[in-house]
């Protein structure tokens, strides 16, 4: 930070005021290799039909954010799917279908307890040390339980973060990855400057938010043109300078 003479934030374009606020500035390690994940949301049967497959030609891993209420559910992955990609390296994580903001505070420890509590039921105690907001939306009350209750959180933010420790564990920043352009920009970010990208899907084939099969495989085939390295949230928090 000696270096550093001038910071400068860039918001808009917006059409009413708001307020930012920072907090402070830090430092942290910068690591060697840019890294990315794949995060499938609520648990959608494309996760294990279409995007698992995909994946494991090249050897690398995906994380579900699993609902527990939905498992088992039509087009939603069953027991022993995600057993399969549990033990083809992939991370079930825990997620919920309710706007948790909207909640009272005890009623939204509730829903994330329940959730912790099923992928450890259900063998997934590596999983179940992450989550992912719904409809990426928190106030206080949600942040400050992620912070308590899990290791890692993740929300859209567009940006990449630090590959080797996030300064904001409980608040990771992801990409929608039906938006192409907008992914391979975070990707190619994160290979230049040795960052992470962290890529969010809800369904790869047809439907509502879904993204096509030749997209999604479009974008794996550019992150096999790259350096960057596939992990998933339970690889990053295990790895060395965490």
């Amino acid at each position: 930070m000696d270096n550093v003479s001038e910071v400068r934030l860039q918001i808009g374009p917006i059409d009413d005021q708001f307020q930012v606020l920072v907090d402070d500035l830090r430092t942290f390690p910068k690591p060697t290799k840019g890294k990315v994940m794949f995060q499938f949301d609520d648990g959608h049967i494309s996760a294990y039909e279409e995007a698992y497959p995909i994946l494991k030609e090249n050897g690398w891993p995906g994380s579900v954010g699993v609902i527990p209420d939905a498992v088992n559910a039509q087009d939603r992955v069953t027991d022993q799917m995600m057993k399969e990609m549990g033990n083809a390296n992939w991370d079930m994580i825990a997620h919920a279908s309710e706007l948790l903001p909207n909640l009272k505070e005890q009623e939204q420890r509730r829903i994330l307890q329940q959730a912790q509590q099923y992928l450890k039921i259900m063998g997934f105690k590596k999983g179940a040390r992450h989550f992912v907001a719904p409809y990426n939306r928190v106030n206080e009350a949600t942040l400050s339980l992620i912070d308590e209750l899990f290791e890692t959180g993740y929300l859209f933010g567009a940006c990449p973060n630090n590959a080797q420790h996030p300064s904001n564990p409980s608040f990771i920043s992801r990409v929608q990855g039906t938006d192409i352009r907008g992914t391979r920009r975070v990707l190619d970010i994160a290979n230049e400057f040795n960052q992470l990208a962290v890529v969010s899907y809800h369904a790869i084939g047809s439907g509502d938010d879904a993204l096509s099969v030749d997209a999604f495989e479009a974008i794996v085939d550019h992150v096999a043109q790259t350096d960057l390295d596939v992990i998933t949230p339970s690889q990053l928090v295990d790895g060395k300078g965490w």
